[in-house]
């Protein structure tokens, strides 16, 4: 029985062994790439996440992969640059994704790279996922701008109570599409419509609601932080707060309008 059990463990040991070396020499640890492998690579797989690099000859502003691994159901992972501080990856750049890898097994693992948009506007891959990446901008854009012609509103009558009373002027997060779509029915920007989303596939219109959402849940929270600031005789520290708000509103709109512009020019 001892014998047995030596010789049990020197079988796994001499097993262990002879894997460390070639997972060692191996970045991406067996990982297989498919889809857009000539925009985008997979460099490395560790505990931070994946690390992939742009190999295209073009910045790319947003990207979205799909990872699956062995019984595990197909994971979609979205990232945008859109509106960030990070303008993108540019050509040959790395960006680190992070993910919660499962440990390591003897499984095929499988990244593929559904699909990219790039600075121009243009984009390759799938569809569907470009799209996503799309209509979240433009639900981020519109929802932008509603929120700066709320806050503008409120600057033409500068009352207390009016700038205590902006998160719930701008509203709850909407719940479906639907309620994403109808609060900005009257909100419009040059080369943009809420049309467009109607007649996409239902996956993607999810991405015009999360667009939608992250955009009004920073903009509840920033009005939330000025409507907290306290008031003294002779002080305007929530107007002036305001007025610096609502010029980082202007601001994005003109970036926003020029993107669309583009568009418009061409980039799809």
């Amino acid at each position: 029985m001892i014998l047995k059990a030596l010789k049990s463990s020197k079988v796994c040991f001499i097993f262990v062994l002879g894997i460390l070396p070639l997972f060692g020499q191996d970045p991406i640890q067996g990982w297989i790439t498919t889809g857009q492998t000539e925009v985008i690579a997979l460099k490395a797989v560790d505990q931070t996440g994946l690390t992939v690099q742009n190999i295209s000859r073009k910045a790319i502003t947003g990207f979205a992969v799909s990872i699956t691994a062995a019984a595990q159901e197909r994971q979609i992972h979205y990232m945008d640059f859109f509106d960030t501080a990070r303008p993108g990856i540019a050509p040959g750049q790395t960006y680190v994704l992070r993910v919660v890898l499962q440990p390591p097994d003897m499984a095929i693992r499988t990244f593929r790279i559904e699909a990219a948009i790039f600075e121009d506007a243009s984009s390759v891959g799938s569809k569907p996922h470009s799209d996503f990446l799309r209509v979240k901008r433009l639900g981020r854009m519109l929802e932008n701008e509603r929120i700066a012609r709320l806050l503008r509103k409120d600057l033409e009558h500068p009352l207390v109570d009016n700038i205590g009373s902006l998160p719930t002027s701008i509203g709850d997060l909407p719940a479906s599409i639907d309620s994403a779509l109808r609060s900005l029915a009257e909100v419009s920007l040059p080369g943009a419509s809420i049309e467009n989303v109607r007649h996409i596939d239902e996956h993607s219109q999810y991405g015009f609601l999360e667009g939608v959402r992250n955009a009004r849940e920073e903009g509840r929270m920033i009005v939330s932080q000025i409507s907290s600031l306290s008031t003294s005789p002779g002080q305007r520290p929530q107007t002036d707060a305001l007025n610096q708000i609502v010029k980082r509103y202007e601001d994005r709109s003109i970036t926003y309008r020029a993107y669309l512009a583009q568009l418009e020019r061409g980039g799809r």
